[in-house]
């Protein structure tokens, strides 16, 4: 699976600059479902879980309430 990743982390700024036919020819080589590579390719980051919920902060906000 990590080929897949490198290979959308390496086009994605390709992706950006292009015109719809280019995008169309980059999302058809990626091997994802269309919608599911659009989706990734206009990330700016991948995602992940904020800093507040990685740390604690709001759960412990919810249990001082």
């Amino acid at each position: 699976m990590s080929t897949r990743k490198e290979l959308v982390s390496a086009i994605r700024e390709r992706y950006a600059g292009k015109g719809w036919v280019e995008k169309s020819r980059i999302v058809a080589a990626t091997g994802y479902h269309r919608k599911h590579a659009l989706r990734l390719l206009n990330q700016s980051r991948p995602e992940r879980c904020p800093e507040s919920l990685a740390d604690g902060s709001i759960t412990r906000q919810f249990e001082q309430r």
